[in-house]
């Protein structure tokens, strides 16, 4: 926790500043004014490292399906489906149950290719038919060593993955020497945004140029057309967009599968920025990377498999972004040279400098009304939300969330980050589940949900306001109201600063500061004893009660579903489940998770839960007393005998008597 203070410099001084509300609406009319309006374009970061590792597919139609081959496809035209699979390589159908033997078949002949006639790029696809993780990188090196230009990607992303960060990029950047598409888009990324490399954008524009020129690479053309908008050579990135829009078809399944939808749109973006004046282009403009709340975390873990982006390992993580590139005029298209040489006297490469009329920044807030009160009705919660989508904030606030969450944990209150643009963060749907299925209506949910969600519907499921800033951010807070017998709910919104090249680290310091200042209210004791006898009751719909002994209702407890699939395991299993067994537990988590979860199933999520290496199971047990906690705060009670407790390391039990357990379900059972 001390790294979070010196992060954010706090110290425990009363720095809040009461400021006029002529003073507050000079700045956010020179805020509307600075950034309306504004444009994003949408670039692929390092979360491409992600996708898939590339396999050598020429031995398949030169050999395996050629007529004059080495081997003999006659086997395989009378197995439905397999020519389609082998044409369009597809190596999880090959690892399907029901065709194991086609898949023996085919590793047979490909072992025949690679090691009697030398097709080395054979045992890429070898590697990739195997599900163990040291097979498939022994593999991957025999392809590299023996001259494969996959082989070579393949391996350097192992190597990078255990960390072997210089040896793996050269066998990357070996790939890409050696004419492969992944490899020359892959070490332009590392080049771009620091990845395995130290940042340097002509070297980035080199490789991204060399993909484009070979392979007409639709992500190099989009990230090449992105350094140009981002120096403000904006001729130059319509070429690049324009060429990137021209091939998008031939990958228009990877840009829907991985949510890669915002790239699409930068042409546009680029052609109504060129409307503007020269000397304007570039204020307007920012830069924002696909899936930018992946980029801190490392690629995965060998033991697990599971994918996430690389993290940067030569870019400090809170260093400023290098200076733009400054492309030589060869690499310029007439029109931005032209425009150049018209416009010596005009700065270019510089955003203004934006500051607030004030030494600390200031959060003023209105007291507001929301469609659906107790949504959000925990004044220990401060609950992001903003009227359109932000780039440049959000992209700070989700590669920062862990830690802007820790340091909020530490002043008494839990982040909830809900954006106005769908994003992908672990456990949001489990998040939302918690207020939206008992506390809301469908549209609320569908509003919240990130496949469903816009801006308006976003925005206009929740606030009844009209008084608001036209454009604002803020964070909506419950006000308690200890003395009021109507039960009337409150909520303040507290504005935060939003626009571009605001220093959004400074922002939060005094952000946090200002909460410091803010007591919470005392509520007074309503305690109820819980008289023994009781019941917990987990009805038809998986609903968990505690009930008197004759049945009548006392309290919800309000779960969403992937905590309650792990209560459930728990309740099952009185002898308690160690965290780094959960994985011999799969099925039946998944088995509960099925039944109770009222969304789409996330099987990942699961695969999270019951992974040792991650810290998905000790959120949700914290999670599980939370509930309880918040659940029981008005009853006389141990909690203990309801929660998971256990130390770190052993079994988790929860010591509640099964005979007080009344299971109503008929599909699954606790017993």
């Amino acid at each position: 926790m001390e790294y979070l203070k010196n992060l954010f410099k706090l110290e425990k001084q009363d720095s809040s500043e009461q400021t006029s509300a002529e003073e507050v609406q000079v700045v956010y009319e020179e805020a509307k004014e600075w950034q309306s309006p504004l444009y994003t374009f949408y670039s692929i970061g390092p979360s491409y490292f992600t996708f898939s590792y590339p396999v050598d597919t020429d031995c398949i139609e030169n050999e395996i399906l050629s007529e004059n081959g080495v081997t003999d496809s006659s086997y395989y035209e009378h197995i439905p489906n397999a020519i389609k699979n082998l044409k369009d390589y597809d190596n999880s159908w090959f690892q399907e149950e029901e065709n194991k033997e086609v898949r023996e078949h085919l590793l047979a002949d490909l072992f025949l290719l690679a090691e009697k006639h030398h097709y080395v790029g054979a045992y890429t696809l070898i590697a990739s038919l195997h599900e163990n993780i040291k097979e498939q990188r022994m593999y991957m090196l025999k392809a590299a060593e023996g001259g494969s230009p996959a082989g070579m990607v393949a391996h350097g992303l192992f190597l990078c993955m255990t960390h072997q960060i210089s040896e793996g990029f050269q066998w990357i950047q070996k790939g890409g020497e050696a004419g492969h598409e992944m490899g020359m888009f892959m070490t332009g990324l590392s080049y771009h945004f620091g990845t395995f490399t130290p940042i340097d954008y002509t070297q980035a524009a080199i490789w991204y140029k060399k993909a484009v020129e070979k392979h007409n690479n639709y992500y190099a053309a989009i990230n090449l057309g992105v350094l140009y908008a981002d120096a403000g050579y904006f001729h130059s990135a319509k070429k690049y967009f324009q060429l990137a829009d021209s091939v998008k078809d031939n990958v228009m399944t990877e840009i829907v599968y991985f949510g890669m939808n915002d790239t699409l749109k930068n042409l546009n973006i680029c052609l109504q920025v060129l409307e503007f004046p020269y000397s304007e282009r570039r204020r307007r403009t920012v830069i924002q990377s696909h899936a930018p709340e992946l980029e801190y975390i490392f690629c995965n873990e060998p033991s697990t498999g599971n994918m996430v982006a690389p993290r940067s390992v030569y870019q400090k993580e809170f260093e400023e972004t290098p200076n733009p590139w400054n492309p030589l005029n060869d690499d310029l298209v007439e029109d931005d040279i032209q425009e150049r040489q018209a416009n010596t006297s005009v700065e270019l490469f510089k955003k203004p400098v934006v500051k607030y009329p004030f030494d600390n920044f200031v959060f003023p807030h209105y007291e507001v009304e929301i469609r659906h009160p107790h949504i959000f009705g925990n004044q220990h919660e401060l609950v992001f939300l903003e009227k359109y989508a932000h780039a440049e904030l959000n992209q700070y606030i989700q590669k920062h969330l862990g830690q802007l969450r820790a340091i909020f944990k530490q002043y008494g209150y839990y982040l909830t980050y809900l954006p106005a643009h769908a994003i992908d963060i672990q456990d949001e749907q489990d998040l939302l589940g918690n207020y939206i299925k008992d506390n809301a209506s469908n549209l609320v949910f569908q509003a919240l949900d990130n496949k469903k969600r816009n801006e308006s519907m976003y925005w206009n499921s929740l606030f009844t306001e009209e008084h608001l800033p036209n454009d604002c951010v803020g964070f909506l807070h419950f006000i308690p109201q200890p003395d009021d017998v109507m039960n009337k709910t409150r909520y303040n919104y507290i504005l935060f600063p939003h626009r571009p090249g605001t220093d959004w680290q400074r922002a939060f310091a005094d952000f946090i500061r200002y909460l410091s200042n803010q007591p919470f209210v005392e509520m007074p004791s309503r305690k109820q004893k819980l008289e023994s006898g009781f019941l917990l009751v987990i009805d038809k719909d998986y609903h968990i009660y505690l009930t008197d002994a004759e049945g009548h209702q006392i309290v919800e407890i309000k779960m969403p579903s992937l905590p309650k699939a792990l209560y459930f395991a728990l309740l099952k299993h009185p002898e308690g489940i160690a965290i780094k067994e959960l994985s011999d537990y799969r099925e039946e988590l998944m088995e509960y998770y099925r039944e109770v979860s009222y969304k789409s199933l996330k099987e990942q999520s699961i695969d999270d839960l019951v992974d040792p290496t991650k810290n998905s199971a000790n959120e949700k047990i914290s999670r599980i007393r939370n509930i309880f906690e918040k659940a029981l705060e008005g009853y006389q009670c141990d909690i203990n005998m309801f929660i998971p407790i256990g130390k770190k390391g052993e079994k988790y039990k929860i010591l509640f008597d099964r005979s007080c357990i009344r299971w109503e379900s008929d599909k699954i059972s606790i017993f």
